[in-house]
């Protein structure tokens, strides 16, 4: 009888141990993608400053331009462009960006071709500080949209609904491998 139930818990080990450890193998590569991302994202503005120093002006000791004066004055620089979107919401050391659209060619009903798809002004005086033609999706990563493509992988691996299926899985082997550990006798 004893060595049946020897038996029983050497095969019931040669069963574990190897998911154990390949599920742990599993959660680490889950963690450490988890927490690089984290890491990333808590400093997401100061490392697109970093990389993108053209989106950084210098604070300046006066107010800064109203959001839709700006725009007009984009629109100014580009007669067959369009801005469908504004940022309301300006910080002092940061560029006035917007994403430009072509407008469409009343005689042919087609787009203007444009070069780029991005203007950047400065907010203190609203001069022209770069022109510059942006990746449209997350591919391929540049400097220029790294930090947005991180943001997109966290939104789709975590954000309830829409997460990645690995993550409820990690969870729950997480959880199993905590609870169902044998627990030493209590020493009451």
């Amino acid at each position: 009888m004893c060595a049946v139930l020897v038996q029983q818990s050497i095969a019931s080990r040669r069963t574990w141990v190897p998911l154990h450890r390949y599920a742990g193998l599993f959660m680490a590569g889950f963690l450490i993608v988890a927490g690089l991302k984290g890491s990333i994202l808590a400093f997401a503005g100061e490392l697109n400053g970093w990389l993108n120093p053209s989106q950084r002006v210098e604070t300046q000791g006066r107010p800064l331009l109203d959001p839709l004066d700006l725009r007009e004055r984009a629109l100014a620089l580009i007669p067959y462009g369009r801005i469908n979107t504004i940022n309301l919401q300006q910080k002092s050391d940061e560029a006035y960006a917007v994403r430009v659209e072509p407008r469409e060619d009343s005689v042919t009903g087609r787009p203007y071709e444009l070069i780029f798809n991005r203007v950047t002004l400065d907010p203190y005086t609203g001069a022209e500080l770069l022109q510059a033609r942006e990746p449209e999706g997350l591919w391929p990563i540049t400097r220029q949209n790294v930090i947005r493509v991180i943001v997109a992988l966290h939104y789709r691996l975590t954000v309830s609904g829409s997460g990645h299926p690995h993550t409820p899985f990690v969870a729950s082997v997480s959880t199993r491998e905590h609870t169902s550990v044998d627990k030493p006798a209590s020493l009451d």
